[in-house]
């Protein structure tokens, strides 16, 4: 059908025609419908912020234990070399006794 000067649109054969799938069926084929969809944002953000909130708390965990070690450390160099030699520790090895279940030390 032509109206003025504009060249009628071709029909495509029908080997030229594709399937687009609506976006419903791709949510479904990760187990979403529509009603699910929010709730499936929400799970997968409250996952992000809780991976964030876990790295948070790791590092404070991780602060935490070695302010303790170092208060260790700071209590065994205040002993006497007799005292330490009672605990079978000699001062240079203070550090390493303090983080003795360390594997990198």
């Amino acid at each position: 059908m032509k109206h003025g000067n504009t060249p009628a649109l071709k029909k495509p054969k029908v080997s030229e025609m594709t399937y687009q799938a609506p976006a419903h069926e791709f949510d479904a084929a990760r187990g979403e419908n529509a009603a699910s969809a929010p709730v499936a944002i929400l799970a997968r953000t409250l996952r992000a912020v809780g991976g964030v909130f876990k790295r948070i708390g790791s590092a404070y965990c991780k602060a935490a234990i070695a302010s303790s070690r170092m208060q260790m450390v700071q209590k065994l160099n205040e002993k006497s070399d007799a005292e330490l030699a009672q605990l079978d520790i000699k001062r240079d090895e203070i550090v390493q006794y303090a983080f003795r279940d360390m594997r990198h030390i």
